[in-house]
């Protein structure tokens, strides 16, 4: 390498186990508040790491058998990257999953004219396991398995100018299994566990959720995320459904939740669910009306608003009544 030249990085490595478990922390049995975000956006207005990019270039070829983490296992590890003339190229990324998923995805970051950049990232996976926490092999193998398909692009110099103008979509569809109430542990005993609790009553009763069927159908359109529904889920005893829209710029969320007990709980049970529930506010300040006497859940404190019996109008009630809500909301969607 001559004076002057821009540093080449060559990268070359083949594992047959790479185990990170001893280096994450333990889960807490307690989870410690969130650190509020009142007053400030969740998405950072953070440069891309453009200079950095131009400052070498590589070439990355990683193989690993085995990762190991203190609650995950991935094997097939493949990744071939590049950094050239300031941009990234992840032409593959993908790996296995213990009970034999799958996930392949490639993503660029292409510096602009302008001087910010464009990304892209495309994912398909099939039978993932998603957003559930299972601590033995037992609870592993009654998961529900997922199929992912994404697509996204976006421009600009910063995260927020990413997140700003996102095209694309997210579609995830799920099968039939078991998860464990405890999924939530991984967050800090914030809105969102209040907002999980909320919607699904019996998460602080019951050790485990029987899930039928999980649909998750986001479109993003320069930086506004919609659904229509946007979730679809049934278990054994609810019927969820959600129409969603997230404004990335604003960060404002307008989100209305149905929920339907299935037939047979009985009134006692039933009685327990919250049958239409809205989500407002921001990412930083969200707020939750959970019943239709207007009462407002916002950080923690009641708070009077207007009735929200006009949000059963917003649902398209098909499709909760039939037998197969998740089939029926993928016919739609097409």
């Amino acid at each position: 390498m001559r004076a002057g030249d821009i540093p080449f990085l060559d990268i070359d490595v083949t594992s047959h186990l790479f185990d990170i478990s001893e280096y994450m922390p333990e889960p807490e049995d307690e989870p410690q508040e969130a650190e509020s975000v009142v007053d400030r956006k969740v998405i950072p207005d953070a440069l891309l790491p453009l200079q950095l990019l131009r400052s070498f270039e590589a070439n990355f070829n990683v193989e690993m058998d085995t990762l190991r983490g203190r609650f995950f296992e991935v094997k097939e590890i493949n990744l071939d990257a590049s950094v050239s003339a300031g941009a990234l190229n992840v032409q593959n990324l993908s790996f296995s999953s213990l009970r034999g998923g799958s996930l392949t995805m490639s993503a660029s970051l292409i510096p602009d004219a302008l001087g910010g950049a464009d990304f892209a990232l495309s994912a398909e996976g099939k039978d993932l396991i998603f957003g559930a926490r299972a601590r033995t092999e037992a609870e592993i193998q009654q998961l529900p398995l997922s199929d992912l398909q994404v697509e996204l692009a976006a421009s600009g110099e910063t995260v927020r100018d990413l997140a700003s103008t996102m095209d694309g979509h997210i579609r995830v569809i799920g099968g039939a299994g078991r998860t464990p109430n405890t999924a939530f542990a991984f967050f800090a005993r914030d809105f969102i566990t209040e907002l999980a609790n909320t919607i699904n009553p019996f998460t602080k009763s019951d050790p485990y959720t029987n899930v039928t069927c999980t649909v998750v159908l986001l479109q993003l359109d320069d930086g506004v995320i919609k659904g229509s529904p946007a979730f679809v889920r049934q278990t054994e005893k609810l019927r969820i459904m959600a129409n969603v829209e997230v404004d990335l710029k604003t960060e404002k969320i307008d989100a209305h939740f149905k929920m339907t007990p299935q037939k047979g709980l009985g009134l006692s049970i039933s009685g327990l669910v919250n049958p239409y529930i809205k989500l407002t506010g921001t990412l930083a300040k969200p707020a939750l009306v959970i019943n239709p006497e207007s009462i407002l859940i916002e950080g923690g404190v009641a708070v009077a608003t207007a009735g929200i019996s006009i949000l059963a109008k917003s649902f398209k009630d098909r499709f909760l009544s039939g037998k197969d809500p998740c089939g029926k909301a993928l016919a739609e969607a097409g």
